[in-house]
């Protein structure tokens, strides 16, 4: 049996990092789905405020922390 970890070829940090978010998403397609708590959500919508996102569209989905059938069907 094999067991397989994939993790991100980047990790980009830093104050105003959130704001070239979909410039970074861009280079892996044309559309992201960002996935955080709800005030996450809040929270990295509001850091990107003013934020070119023409190069790839965002989409943004509150989690509720456990991964349920009703979490799915949200």
């Amino acid at each position: 049996m094999s067991i397989i970890f994939a993790a991100p070829g980047k990790y980009i940090q830093g104050r105003g990092a959130l704001r070239s978010l979909s410039e970074h998403v861009s280079k892996l397609g044309k559309k992201a789905l960002v996935i955080a708590s709800e005030l996450g959500v809040e929270r990295i919508q509001h850091a990107m405020q003013g934020a070119d996102c023409t190069p790839c569209a965002l989409h943004f989905v509150p989690f509720e922390g456990e991964c349920s059938m009703t979490e799915i069907e949200l």
